[in-house]
């Protein structure tokens, strides 16, 4: 799930830094996400 969210900002964006700001309720997988995004 991470690598589709990865691949597709990868495509949208190619290297370009920014930032992603995550609201959700705890023990919603916020951090998860994040992990699989950054680790492919």
């Amino acid at each position: 799930m991470g690598n589709i969210f990865g691949n597709l900002l990868k495509s949208l964006i190619g290297k370009k830094e920014m930032r992603i700001l995550m609201v959700g309720l705890d023990a919603a997988g916020k951090t998860t996400i994040l992990y699989k995004l950054k680790l492919g």
